[in-house]
């Protein structure tokens, strides 16, 4: 087995609102859901995305640095247009520019994401190219998630990298931001918004590489990466 991620999963105070907001953008359906609220959609091409509920979610605020998103996604459609309309009726909204260089939306539960047109992307679905993680140090944590996946990289600006092969999406930003405030694990205060499931031969290559291990994972190993980031590894299979 090859070391991959499973999916993302976004942190929401209410998970089926945002899945359905994800599955039209991305022509995902719902395949699982649980008694404490989380939801897992899809489509025949794995990874999907998983939303998780929390009763004290605390949204990110964009651009405050003291509440960041941590994490989010680039979303590739065939027709900018009539993916931006349908990200505004589904409740999703447009946030000011800040000279980057897609524009940026936020989701209903005030998750931010980029929005930009590609020939490669289904003409009905958008698609998630890249999940972007903030961190302190790009070049440290790109070289930490290249070893846990077994992937090339590549830095693609002075504070900016990308890794992941062609082909097998979602790949893996890493930007530097300025006041780079970490997540703090059950601190609610600082919550981590995002966080990555990953598949893995052993989970014991994520401490060797530099990961921190947290409590309390609900059938999950929990680490933290090098930056603070939790992220979820198992086996899969089991």
């Amino acid at each position: 087995m090859v070391n991959r991620i499973a999916q993302p999963v976004i942190d929401a105070a209410e998970t089926r609102p945002l899945a359905a907001f994800y599955g039209a953008l991305l022509g995902m359906r719902e395949v699982d859901s649980e008694d404490d609220g989380s939801v897992l959609i899809g489509h025949e091409q794995p990874p999907g995305i998983a939303f998780s509920r929390l009763d004290d979610y605390r949204p990110p605020r964009w651009p405050d640095s003291t509440c960041p998103p941590q994490m989010h996604f680039d979303i590739a459609v065939h027709d900018f247009t009539a993916a931006e309309r349908l990200v505004l009726e589904h409740g999703g909204t447009r946030l000011p520019d800040m000279g980057g260089d897609h524009p940026v939306f936020a989701d209903p539960s005030g998750h931010p994401f980029c929005l930009y047109a590609s020939a490669a992307a289904a003409e009905h679905r958008g698609r998630i190219e890249v999940v972007q993680i903030d961190c302190p140090d790009a070049a440290a944590l790109a070289r930490f998630y290249m070893g846990l996946l077994g992937v090339p990289g590549e830095q693609t600006g002075r504070d900016s990298w990308l890794i992941g092969r062609e082909g097998r999406l979602p790949r893996l930003g890493f930007r530097e931001v300025e006041r780079y405030q970490p997540p703090r694990w059950k601190d609610r205060a600082f919550p981590q918004q995002i966080h990555l499931d990953i598949y893995v031969d052993d989970p014991a290559v994520a401490v060797q590489l530099g990961a921190t291990p947290l409590p309390e994972g609900g059938g999950w190993d929990v680490y933290a990466d090098p930056a603070g980031h939790p992220f979820c590894l198992g086996v899969e299979g089991y």
